[in-house]
């Protein structure tokens, strides 16, 4: 193989992966990691300020991701445009909810209200969850196996578990499937 060749298929190769894994200096939901066991980690939240919106299955411009995209870029009680930050959270059972992580800069006091009556603001508080890092695609079968997994490994550590499961994902549909950062998490004592 000629040496531009090389160079032209070595240069795709990064760009292809740099699509996907750049990372947009975007603020994370903060948390401490109590324990770290490979791939699988507790974690403890003391606070996490979500405005979340049910996930039924809707259409167009009504759709949960839409909904909470329109209040970060506005259309909120003082139109104000927040930043993105990761991860979305997601039901893992039945879909029901999406939820977007505020920035560490409000609280219940400050965060804007929704001018969407379907998108609350909601504060979680003290939360310790069992988690475990996959990556591909948010399918179901993907979802169910990971989260098999994670229960086996609660249930080996004696965790008790307290909720039910949820997903969070910190990359856009568009990113390629084995570069993105999916997780499964579990509420537990």
């Amino acid at each position: 193989m000629r040496f531009q060749q090389v160079v032209i298929i070595f240069s795709f190769a990064l760009l292809l992966a740099g699509c996907s894994t750049v990372k947009h200096f975007i603020e994370h939901a903060s948390f401490d990691a109590v324990v770290e066991d490979g791939d699988f980690e507790v974690r403890y939240y003391e606070t996490l300020l979500l405005i979340s919106t049910s996930m039924a299955k809707e259409q167009g411009d009504e759709s949960s991701f839409r909904k909470l995209f329109s209040y970060i870029s506005g259309k909120n009680s003082k139109q104000q445009e927040i930043s993105m930050t990761a991860p979305v959270f997601m039901d893992a059972s039945k879909s029901e909810k999406m939820s977007f992580v505020l920035p560490s800069s409000f609280d219940l006091d400050n965060a804007p209200e929704s001018l969407d009556e379907s998108v609350s603001v909601e504060n979680l508080k003290d939360l310790k969850v069992a988690v475990v890092r996959f990556s591909g695609l948010l399918s179901q079968a993907n979802i169910e196996e990971t989260t098999a997994r994670l229960m086996r490994w609660i249930e080996e550590r004696g965790y008790e578990i307290s909720g039910g499961a949820f997903i969070a994902g910190y990359d856009p549909p568009s990113s390629i499937p084995w570069f993105r950062r999916n997780e499964v998490l579990i509420p537990i004592r």
